[in-house]
């Protein structure tokens, strides 16, 4: 063999351990430290003996020892990956490499170098492309290359949040080896990233009769339940504005006029000022006797007025009575009381400033 194909041949097999040995490694949501490293090491050791091959491969542009077909055709595969030709490289190894003893590690070097341009698909397109036209028992090295490949690419698309790509280069895999359940729960884990709930699911019934499926199934299950529940939260949570230490929230009064009223679970009925409800008119049905309010600022009589709705985010309430207080030195235009909350589940999230509120029926 040639110094070009001894130094193709020692880079290949680099490259198919290093691989191997990440296959070997449970597979992590997020890239691994050891993993980064340890790519960064094999991208800098694949530039230094591409280097030295190119040189090699000038020296032995002329060299009539490269008789045979095989030498040949290394030779020029070599020059087209050291030159970044890498459409040519393919064709030399899918119509002339595959019958060498040195196909796996061709696939291996191409693949890697789709890689390291950005052309993902394409890096396992090349070596399913070389699986179909090899008999079945020599298969196997490139099935266990396109696992190992899978990995490593998954790291480098889950460093860079690229979760789209992720799903799209799963969705590949999952037509191109449909009884590999890896797939469909890769699929399903990257789909929950991107908030894709529904489709998340439907991928995962495509592993419901693979036993050794079951655990890691359940579990994106269970993850899609929490992050479905943490949606709903979050589409429950109405924003609060901080005055203080109290929170002052926007409602929706009679369907048409809004309010800032503030956040008071120790009123027992809802307050208005007297001045922002004769400016709406609010006052017209006003109660002649008045009634007891128990505020957080202790207990008082008012007049009260039947309102036709209030609304706060998606709970409403219709109708609502409601107290009418000078209350000048609020910074609002009235209180939100129990009247109102006590049609609700809610609970106050300080950390994100919000309000839950949710109907007393629901589960």
């Amino acid at each position: 063999m040639s110094k070009t194909g001894i130094l193709f041949a020692a880079l290949g097999g680099c490259l198919v351990g290093y691989l191997l040995f990440i296959l070997n490694r449970p597979v992590q949501p997020e890239p691994e430290q050891e993993v980064i490293a340890s790519a960064k090491e094999l991208i800098a050791e694949y530039q230094a003996t591409a280097n030295v091959a190119q040189t090699t491969a000038d020296n032995d542009s002329g060299d009539s020892g490269l008789d045979s077909d095989s030498e040949q055709a290394t030779a020029a595969f070599n020059r087209y990956v050291i030159e970044g030709r890498l459409d040519l490289a393919s064709d030399v190894l899918l119509n002339r490499l595959l019958e060498t003893d040195n196909y796996a590690e061709a696939a291996a070097l191409l693949s890697a170098d789709y890689v390291r341009v950005g052309e993902y698909r394409k890096s396992l397109e090349i070596i399913f492309d070389a699986i179909d036209q090899l008999p079945f028992e020599r298969q196997q090295a490139l099935t266990e290359l396109v696992k190992a490949q899978t990995v490593l690419i998954e790291t480098e698309l889950a460093k860079a949040l690229k979760h789209e790509l992720l799903i799209e280069l799963y969705q590949y895999l999952a037509v191109q080896q449909p009884d590999v359940m890896r797939h469909y729960l890769r699929l399903s884990y990257w789909q929950i990233k991107s908030g894709k709930f529904d489709e998340a699911n439907t991928t995962l019934i495509a592993t419901n009769n693979d036993i050794a499926s079951v655990d890691e199934a359940n579990r994106l299950r269970g993850l899609i339940e929490s992050a479905k529940n943490g949606q709903a939260d979050q589409a429950n949570a109405i924003p609060l504005v901080r005055n203080r230490d109290q929170y002052i929230v926007k409602v929706m009064l009679n369907d048409t006029i809004p309010a800032r009223l503030m956040l008071d679970t120790g009123a027992s009925l809802t307050v208005l000022k007297t001045s922002f409800a004769n400016l709406y008119g609010l006052d017209n049905n006003f109660s002649e006797q008045n009634v007891q309010v128990n505020t957080a600022g202790g207990i008082t009589f008012a007049a009260v007025t039947e309102l036709g709705s209030l609304q706060l985010g998606e709970g409403k309430v219709s109708p609502l009575n409601v107290a009418l207080l000078d209350l000048d030195g609020l910074e609002a235009d009235g209180l939100l009381g129990m009247n109102f909350l006590r049609h609700f589940r809610f609970s106050l999230d300080q950390d994100a400033d919000s309000l839950i509120l949710e109907a007393q029926n629901s589960p």
